[in-house]
């Protein structure tokens, strides 16, 4: 039937003469096809007209049979594979299940595509960086689905998984997996990391191989391109528009359905292994996950057993309640203080520890031990009068403590006195750093502020040279890492060495605010003088001063170098300014007494003169150091001989500017050099200057440098 009435179509504009040629130029299947594609297209789809037909692979091979015998087998072979090429080639879209032939809006739409597809081919980065997103998604959706509880109390445990090259930390609260594939790691890597982890190690090694990485980079690159046109092209406004978006989003679904089948197969072909190597051979991933999480968490928490029990809320309510021996709800007998929850606990607190750090360790590797648990041993210390507790400021009786203010609550031990006349003693050492100091007042956050003047004089007595090196204030962290009565006794301790310490730093450090501003300032001298000899002499003296750190000697050596810098700097540069002065005023007159510029209007001169930066001389401040410094930092010494060696050529443009001025078609020439001996030679040289001149005049006037 096409064949019959294609000719007719063409001339009738309801087949496009392109179109016609393209389907004549395909091989026999391919012509049939198209022409049986073209036909089904301009059915009538409306409700009551609609038989049916439509263009898919079933029923184009079913229309295409002329032998029932043998055709139909080979066509429903060969048809889906046509189809394909066509689709390759830019001749067929697909939309749905059904195909349609390219229209010039749908070309485009493919052209998009094409260019897209290309482009990201060459951008491997983007595949890569695609690849691993997919990659790392599938396996966190499959690894969430393993579900980790531990001992009796069932206590909730996380996996979390480590993309990065370098191994993750095995000290926290979760079982770490780390993740590489082999697109950015090799298998033997792995396993070595596993062995080199050993068999104590909680992390769990999880090794991706690659597979079918050609045809997934493949359905990456047609997914990205896909999505990106859609997105580019927008929402169109005509029929075939349309069905050309339609199409295009019939590619991105085929592309993200085979991708994900492709990621998914590579991920659950994963392999894990424990620490120490040991590979899992269970069927899924999720499996092998989870059979390898129970192991890591024995190996992450080995202390977890020591607090294991359903029962520590009975604990917490009994010492609530004034109950003598709360633990024997979780089956001890012995003292509180020795149970090994508590014991750690006591171990932990030392001087003094908020509640939420307490929780924050004992949840941790090598204990994971139950919130419950860790609560339950600080509340049974509490009533057992093993702790002091302090909740916003205020100290807690017996019975006070519950769960909800343990986070914010101070806990210590206390086993130190600290006697009157002590007391007495601190308060001194305070005042003399001059630290107010009441009888009032809390000692321990009085001894935080000393700690801290303490460590700011000590930075400020010294440093980088030319100052002394900074004191050592290791003496000073240690006290601070102490707490309470426990640091007020090392302060008691230390207090006779660092009564005097102190003082010399304090006057250390009000020596170096005076002088360091002094020094910064000798040193802007001598870096806006680089270069000028009569600074040699304070430059090495300063040096001097640097090398034996004598910011802070007994004598100031900074005054009289600045003295010495600043004369010979002002020498210098008033030296420097004068000559370009003089310089200035030579070329200035030689120019005035040019023809070409005598000639020009005043106007232009000005414009010349301001175009080359050459209009006048600027001043010179170096009155005060201030200002002596201002004009070095905005023009060195050497800047002026660089600006005075400049003159010549601006004043030689502003020449040139002026004849051209009056004679648009002036050219430059420069004279050749050359090293004359004889008279012979100065009639050649004379002899070759005469050539060049002459035939530059045939081109206009010419102006001689």
């Amino acid at each position: 039937m096409f064949e019959q009435l294609q000719a007719g179509m063409v001339q009738q504009g309801v087949l496009l003469r392109e179109l016609e040629e393209t389907i004549r130029k395909q091989d026999r299947l391919s012509t049939r096809l198209c022409g049986l594609i073209f036909l089904i297209r301009k059915l009538p789809r409306t409700a009551g007209a609609d038989c049916g037909v439509r263009a898919t692979p079933e029923m184009l091979a079913d229309l295409l049979v002329s032998d029932l015998t043998n055709d139909g087998t080979k066509l429903r072979k060969d048809v889906p594979v046509a189809l394909q090429k066509l689709m390759d080639e830019g001749i067929l879209l697909k939309d749905g299940d059904e195909y349609n032939l390219q229209t010039k809006e749908s070309q485009e739409w493919d052209k998009e595509f094409r260019n897209r597809q290309t482009e990201i081919s060459g951008n491997e980065s983007v595949v890569h960086q695609k690849r691993d997103a997919l990659l790392q998604a599938a396996l966190q959706k499959e690894i969430n689905t393993v579900r980790l509880k531990q001992g009796a109390s069932n206590e909730p445990r996380e996996l979390v998984l480590h993309f990065a090259p370098e191994p993750p930390d095995a000290t926290g609260q979760n079982v770490p997996v780390w993740v590489r594939n082999e697109w950015n790691a090799s298998q033997k890597n792995m396993v070595d990391a596993a062995r080199a982890a050993g068999t104590d190690s909680p992390i769990l090694f999880v090794f991706v191989p690659k597979a079918s990485a050609a045809e997934l980079r493949q359905q990456i690159i047609r997914a990205e391109a896909a999505r990106g046109t859609i997105d580019g092209k927008g929402v169109p406004t005509t029929r075939e528009g349309d069905e050309a978006r339609s199409s295009m989003g019939t590619r991105l679904s085929d592309a993200e359905r085979t991708r994900d089948q492709l990621i998914g197969q590579i991920a659950g072909g994963a392999k894990v292994y424990k620490g120490g190597g040991t590979e899992m051979f269970n069927l899924t991933l999720a499996e092998k996950v989870r059979e390898g999480a129970i192991d890591a968490l024995a190996r992450l928490f080995p202390r977890f057993n020591e607090a294991d029990h359903k029962a520590w809320t009975s604990v917490i309510n009994r010492a609530r309640n004034g109950d003598d021996s709360p633990l024997r709800a979780v089956d001890y007998e012995g003292t509180t203080e020795q149970h090994p929850v508590c014991k750690e606990i006591l171990g932990k607190i030392g001087s003094g520890i908020e509640g939420r750090e307490l929780r924050k360790f004992f949840a941790a590797s090598p204990y994971g031990w139950p919130q419950d648990a860790v609560d339950g041993g600080i509340i049974a210390l509490h009533a057992g009068a093993h702790l002091l507790a302090r909740y916003n400021g205020q100290a807690l009786a017996v019975g006070q403590l519950d769960q909800n203010k343990i986070s914010r609550t101070e806990f210590r031990t206390e086993n130190i006195i600290i006697r009157p006349e002590d007391k007495l003693k601190l308060r001194g050492l305070f005042v003399d750093a001059g630290i107010a100091a009441k009888a009032s007042d809390d000692l321990e956050a009085k001894s935080a502020e000393y700690l801290t003047l303490a460590e700011t004089l000590a930075g400020k007595a010294g440093g980088a040279a030319p100052l002394p090196e900074a004191p050592k204030t290791t003496k000073l962290s240690d006290l601070r890492a102490r707490a309470g009565n426990d640091r007020l006794k090392g302060l008691l301790d230390e207090a006779d060495a660092l009564k005097p310490e102190v003082a010399k730093w304090k006057k250390q450090a009000e020596l170096a605010a005076k002088r360091v501003p002094e020094w910064e300032k000798l040193q802007k001298f001598l870096t806006a003088g680089a270069g000028v000899g009569a600074l040699a002499e304070a430059e090495t003296a300063a040096q001097g001063v640097v090398d034996g750190r004598l910011l802070l000697d007994n004598f100031d050596h900074v005054p009289p170098l600045l003295k010495q810098a600043a004369q010979a700097l002002r020498t210098a540069v008033t030296a420097a300014h004068g000559a370009f002065a003089k310089r200035h005023a030579e070329l200035l007159a030689e120019l005035e007494t040019s023809e070409a510029w005598q000639r020009i209007s005043s106007a232009q001169r000005i414009t010349i003169m301001s175009e080359e930066g050459i209009s006048s001389v600027p001043d010179l401040e170096v009155g005060s150091d201030e200002q002596l410094l201002s004009t070095l930092q905005h023009t060195p010494v050497s800047a002026w001989n660089d600006k005075t060696a400049a003159l010549t050529a601006r004043f030689q443009n502003a020449a040139r500017k002026a004849a051209r001025l009056l004679e648009p078609k002036t050219q430059y020439v420069t004279l050749k050099s050359g090293t004359l001996r004889t008279e012979a030679d100065v009639k050649a040289w004379l002899g070759a200057q005469e050539t060049t001149l002459v035939a530059k005049l045939k081109e206009g006037p010419v102006v001689v440098g």
